[in-house]
């Protein structure tokens, strides 16, 4: 994990089994599968803030009498992405879209098209299985350490690859510069 946020970095990523994992993971805390599966929710104020409602607005949630909710996302790598449920005959149905367009329908849109498709699969018959993630302890990111010497002695870290946005800080000059150009 280049970093904790789940926003482009070099270094980043995530394959649909690690969102499938994670979505099983956060559905075994009670509270989590109730707010995900509620129209809404009483959030509690604190001291002087007075409490709201939160409701749900995830589109398989509200469009599909089965659907239990899910996460929409993007990024300019990961394009449109969502993760959502359904209940369907007893059965908890995941179904993970990544790195889609919504030309032909909503990252959402396409989950629900997977999950209806599973369906035709009976109760015992299944296509994959989630292994249980790693024991591995995940490990934090390294602090860069002095590896070379600057001209006159200083300790110089080792440069860290950057996101492209602050790799290229000339860029949005650079394209101003051509549409007022044109």
């Amino acid at each position: 994990v280049a970093t904790y946020t789940g926003l482009d970095r070099p270094g980043m990523s995530s394959s649909a089994w690690d969102m499938a994992l994670a979505y099983r993971a956060a559905f075994g805390n009670e509270t989590f599968a109730q707010i995900v599966d509620t129209q809404s929710y009483p959030f509690p104020g604190f001291d002087d803030l007075p409490g709201f409602e939160l409701w749900n607005d995830n589109a398989l949630y509200l469009n599909d009498p089965e659907g239990i909710g899910g996460k929409t996302g993007y990024t300019d790598d990961a394009n449109h992405t969502f993760v959502g449920a359904v209940n369907h005959d007893g059965r908890h149905l995941v179904a993970v879209v990544l790195d889609t367009t919504v030309n032909k329908a909503r990252a959402w849109q396409q989950a629900q098209q997977l999950l209806h498709e599973s369906y035709r699969f009976g109760p015992g018959t299944s296509v994959a299985t989630l292994e249980a993630a790693s024991s591995q302890a995940p490990t934090a990111l390294q602090t860069p350490t002095a590896t070379a010497q600057a001209p006159g002695g200083a300790a110089v870290a080792e440069a860290q690859a950057e996101p492209y946005s602050r790799a290229r800080p000339w860029l949005p000059a650079l394209i101003v510069g051509a549409v007022l150009a044109l």
